[in-house]
């Protein structure tokens, strides 16, 4: 199944840089013919693709494909059972 996500933070903070950590350690459990694409956006830096997407708090990454697109919004720490943070 490929996977294209997109990671939504501010890059300067430590919620952010942690959000980073977190996702490479994530993904590096997946196998990498699986994912296709993982952009990590800087609201600061393109802050129309955070309102294109409707971020509205970061960390938020977006599991844009496979359908339907999910949300996790935190800073990925906690995986237990499968629960990267609170879900939207």
């Amino acid at each position: 199944m490929k996977y294209v996500l997109k990671l939504y933070v501010i890059e300067d903070t430590s919620n952010g840089m942690r959000a980073i950590r977190n996702l490479k350690k994530i993904t590096e459990m997946i196998p990498q013919e699986d994912v296709t694409q993982i952009e990590v956006i800087d609201i600061l830096k393109n802050p129309e693709l955070a309102i294109e997407d409707c971020i509205v708090a970061t960390p938020t990454l977006i599991k844009a494909y496979p359908f339907p697109p999910r949300r996790v919004i935190g800073d990925l720490s906690n995986t237990e059972n499968g629960n990267c943070s609170t879900r939207v």
